[in-house]
């Protein structure tokens, strides 16, 4: 967009997440438990704004025609009426290990949003160890690859059910290690900070370069 705008040499760079907050390691077996759930229901979970751009109708009715099988866990700042049966509503978490706790304990994370810029919840349930279903649009094609989750067609109930359907028809577990491998690799501060300190480093290079050329000229 900056690009179609005529801004020249923008640079994109990622945000990162801490993989040793963010990890498999804080996954609850007893999730469902504290859910009421049987123990074979398939769990899934979002968490974030529930802004008009999140498209969480859209979410809601996916898991509507999912049925009982299915739960979706949400975690958010309000609250929402009319939710299926199927849904689980919980109170603001304040902690970023009470997030990683559920986003952890969940089979996957979904997100109907087609608006988001980055992404970072993704990145946080893939550090996790958790695969993702989210809207193909915005930045969810760049993190969300075939071997880390599946994207559906933005603003589609029925595709985003049909996702999460393919989702457990796949491996979730493998699809979940893929994601770990992904953000440890490529999302970890220590990466993520390299990659923006050589950014500085170019611009102030190549601004002395400018600087010199404009003094002896």
């Amino acid at each position: 967009r900056l690009r179609q705008w005529g801004i020249k040499g923008a640079v994109v760079r990622p945000l990162g997440v801490d993989v040793d907050t963010f990890s498999p390691q804080c996954r609850s077996p007893s999730l469902r438990r504290e859910l009421g759930l049987p123990a074979r229901t398939r769990v899934l979970a979002y968490a974030g704004r529930f802004s008009r751009e999140k498209n969480l109708p859209v979410m809601l009715d996916a898991f509507r025609q999912l049925g009982s099988g299915y739960h979706l866990v949400l975690a958010g700042p309000s609250t929402l009426p009319d939710l299926p049966q199927n849904v689980t509503l919980l109170p603001f978490l304040h902690s970023s290990l009470e997030l990683a706790r559920i986003l952890a304990s969940a089979d996957g994370f979904v997100h109907a949003g087609d608006q988001e810029t980055f992404g970072l919840v993704l990145i946080e349930a893939m550090a996790c160890g958790r695969g993702v279903i989210a809207a193909n649009a915005g930045a969810m094609p760049e993190i969300v690859t075939p071997d880390t989750g599946v994207l559906v067609a933005p603003g589609d109930s029925r595709a985003m059910a049909d996702g999460v359907r393919a989702f457990y028809e796949s491996d979730p577990e493998l699809l979940g290690r893929h994601a770990r491998l992904r953000a440890e690799g490529e999302y970890n501060w220590t990466a993520t900070m390299r990659g923006l300190l050589e950014v500085y480093r170019g611009t102030l290079v190549s601004g002395a370069v400018r600087t010199t050329g404009y003094a002896t000229s």
